[in-house]
């Protein structure tokens, strides 16, 4: 059985997302090595080719005036970070983001796996963006749309 690339993603999203305990009306959990790798990959920029083929994060994920601090690699390096922890971050753990070229950098922590009512894959996060010693906090949720993008709702 052969898969396309994105549906080997969502596949492993699946599997990700099964491997998920709940209690009491949330989950958490997720696969620990993928989180792991995840982990790295996010840190030195080293993320899998099939990951950057296509958008992953629709939706504001950085917001505020120091957004406009930030450059497109910042960006997308937060982004990137954003789609390991949102599919592999096992609940409370950390992924980590840098920008060697300018020292910024940034935290993502899924707070809470659940499905909303329409069935879908969401994550509550927190997140860290520091500039200059300065840190900028946010919080948020996002979705998994079934072509496997996550969609930030707030």
């Amino acid at each position: 059985m052969t898969f396309p690339r994105a549906g080997l993603l969502s596949a492993l999203m699946i599997l990700s997302l099964a491997a998920c305990t709940t209690t009491g009306g949330s989950a958490s959990g997720g696969l620990g090595t993928t989180a792991a790798g995840g982990l790295l990959a996010a840190n030195s920029g080293g993320i899998p080719p099939a990951a950057l083929e296509r958008e992953k994060v629709s939706g504001r994920l950085l917001e505020g005036p120091y957004v406009l601090l930030l450059t497109s690699d910042d960006s997308a390096r937060a982004e990137r970070a954003a789609v390991i922890a949102f599919d592999s971050t096992p609940s409370g753990q950390t992924t980590i983001w840098r920008n060697p070229e300018n020292g910024h950098w940034g935290t993502l922590t899924p707070s809470r796996t659940f499905r909303d009512a329409d069935g879908r894959y969401c994550r509550d996060y927190r997140q860290t963006v520091t500039i200059g010693g300065q840190e900028h906090q946010g919080i948020g949720s996002a979705c998994r749309e079934t072509g496997g993008v996550w969609h930030v709702m707030s």
